[in-house]
């Protein structure tokens, strides 16, 4: 007998509901040169959004299984990654050209947000249902702003959705272009949780080269900045019992 769950959906329901918005780790562990130990996969058995939020989800969203690589990892494998692409399209007849590449600046290098995958506790594998563009009706608002449009409401008693950090935000640019050829956040910035100085946090986006690809963007931005383009990056939170 077939049961489901509302806090959580299998790898197959999910992967049908969301079509190519869900992301297998196979396709991740390929694109970034890494094959993935049996022990590892286990983390991805189960999805932990109910079949109903995927749904509701499905055009808005992208599913990626987070391998919690740094943003510091990704610059140093990021050319590996446009000639193994660039010779799996040669193989089946297309003309090679670079999918992504970060900007030529290191503002950040060293700072905690590009070194660890994430802010408290070990780095984990886990399944991470990013926003495909910032948050409506955040776009040119302050930071405390657009933080109201993701408080708790007194229907749900907690917050939907979260702030990405600038790590989930980078890792879910690379991986939708190099599995799916889609650049994501393009011509948007999307406010990150990660701070940078006391008043100022983490921005990421991704910009359309003509026939170069996508180029990370990574911005350091005041609390009080405001653009029309600039809003809150977000994901759903997992469904919990």
């Amino acid at each position: 007998m077939v049961t489901t769950s509302s806090t959580s959906a299998n790898i197959g329901v999910a992967q049908a509901i969301l079509g190519e918005s869900f992301i297998t780790p196979e396709e991740t562990g390929s694109c970034l040169r890494e094959k993935l130990p049996h022990d590892s996969l286990r983390h991805f058995n189960r999805v932990p959004f109910s079949e109903k939020t995927l749904e509701d989800l499905a055009a808005t969203h992208i599913l990626v299984p987070d391998l919690g690589v740094s943003i510091d990892e990704f610059r140093r494998l990021l050319q590996g990654n446009f000639l193994q692409m660039s010779r799996e399209q040669e193989g089946r007849g297309q003309t090679p050209r670079k999918l992504l590449r970060f900007p030529t600046q290191d503002w950040y290098a060293g700072l905690p947000f590009a070194e660890y995958p994430y802010q408290m506790g070990a780095a984990r594998r886990r399944w991470q249902l990013i926003s495909k563009e910032p948050l409506n009706d955040s776009f040119g608002l302050s930071l405390n702003d657009q933080l109201k449009l993701i408080e708790p409401d007194g229907v749900h008693g907690k917050a939907l959705d979260r702030v990405v950090t600038a790590q989930e935000l980078v890792y879910t640019i690379i991986v939708v272009i190099l599995t799916r050829g889609e650049c994501i956040y393009q011509g948007a910035i999307g406010r990150c949780l990660d701070p940078v100085t006391e008043r100022r946090r983490a921005a990421v986006g991704c910009s359309r080269c003509q026939d170069q690809g996508g180029r990370i963007i990574i911005s350091c931005l005041t609390e009080e900045h405001k653009h029309p383009r600039l809003g809150l990056a977000t994901a759903r939170v997992p469904n919990r019992p």
